[in-house]
């Protein structure tokens, strides 16, 4: 396992090229990626990306453990906001993102084939997502501040959201994680323009089939007025969804749509 320290000062990320011809899907255009590593942190650090090289901030790896990102910087909604994604997380287990201020230039979701989501974790096993400021992207399939997809043992929470809020997704197409399973989404504050009866316009959730499944989904204390929380899925499995305290409760919402039976209260 390889330990990974950045400096806690005057670490700067700046005028990173992307590769011609590549978009989203070019998985290698992060400032720092690591794999198989235990215990790295990447600390009070800035990173930019420039007009017409976007791309993303830092991608934790496969097989990374107890990795921390905390009080990092990430564009300034501006000439350095040009990401893709500011922070994917891939990692094995137990994985802090915290403090980090996160501000994409909006001018960049023009184009999609540039646009995945402010923090996104993927195949994950203990992440925890809390006070962090994400600011830029688009409220559709696209955006979204955090996506979480296919993974157990999340919380996200305390962080300040504008202009998109939180996506949880599971896919059929992730064999190795193949639920969403005891997700905590708390406290956020999610600043939009406007409630929209879907699941990118606040808090939403989505799975493609009945192959995959979710369990223990608490949806607690958010304050989203012009935003919405919808859960409400055909495929959706309501008992799961309020195993071991699952539910939506106590949120400032505009719109709510939950699928009948979903445990709630204290809604407003």
């Amino acid at each position: 396992m390889a330990l990974l320290k950045l400096p806690s000062k005057y670490c700067i990320f700046d005028y990173g090229v992307r590769k011609t011809g590549t978009d989203e899907n070019y998985y290698s255009d992060a400032y720092v990626q690591f794999n198989n590593s235990d215990l790295p942190l990447i600390n009070n650090c800035v990173f930019s990306r420039r007009v017409n090289n976007s791309g993303r901030g830092i991608w934790i790896g496969s097989g990374t453990t107890n990795s921390k990102i905390t009080n990092c910087t990430f564009g300034n909604g501006g000439s350095t906001g040009y990401f893709v994604t500011a922070i994917n997380d891939n990692s094995q287990s137990n994985s802090l993102i915290e403090g980090n201020t996160i501000n994409r230039n909006t001018a960049l979701n023009s184009d999609l084939l540039q646009t995945d989501h402010g923090i996104y974790a993927h195949s994950f096993n203990g992440v925890t997502i809390h006070n962090n400021t994400i600011s830029g992207w688009p409220t559709n399939a696209d955006g979204g501040a955090i996506k979480a997809r296919n993974g157990q043992n999340i919380i996200i929470s305390n962080n300040t959201l504008n202009t998109s809020g939180i996506l949880l997704y599971t896919y059929d197409n992730t064999p190795a994680f193949p639920y969403l399973d005891y997700v905590k989404v708390l406290n956020n504050q999610i600043n939009i323009a406007s409630a929209i009866n879907d699941i990118y316009h606040g808090i939403g959730y989505w799975r493609n089939s009945t192959s995959v499944s979710e369990y223990s989904i608490r949806i607690e204390g958010n304050i989203l007025p012009n935003g919405t929380i919808s859960f409400n899925g055909s495929n959706l499995n309501v008992a799961n969804f309020n195993a071991v305290g699952g539910g939506v409760f106590n949120n400032d919402y505009g719109l709510i749509n939950l699928k009948s039976g979903i445990n709630q209260s204290g809604n407003y």
